[in-house]
């Protein structure tokens, strides 16, 4: 028996998402929070790029720093939080 599915050929089948802008990526994302004078959390990055906690740790410490050179302070605050800010 042969097969009756519906071949399209090209891309014509296809959707195709919205390109993002220029700055609309996770990592630039990231960087705007860590930008930030009150600087970010790790949940408060969680909740808003949808990562997990190791994969803010590894992008922090890839991203920003290897990347682009930028130095990033960790600091303790009282409630145990650890809050990353991008200084300088």
């Amino acid at each position: 028996m042969a097969s009756t599915r519906n071949a399209k050929s090209g891309s014509e089948g296809r959707l195709r998402r919205p390109r993002k802008k220029v700055g609309e990526s996770k990592a630039a994302q990231l960087e705007a929070m860590l930008r930030r004078p009150q600087g970010a959390t790790i949940s408060q990055i969680a909740s808003a790029l949808g990562w997990q906690p190791h994969t803010i740790r590894a992008a922090i410490s890839t991203g920003p720093r290897k990347t682009k050179g930028l130095t990033v302070t960790i600091t303790k605050e009282a409630n145990g939080e650890r809050v990353y800010r991008v200084t300088g």
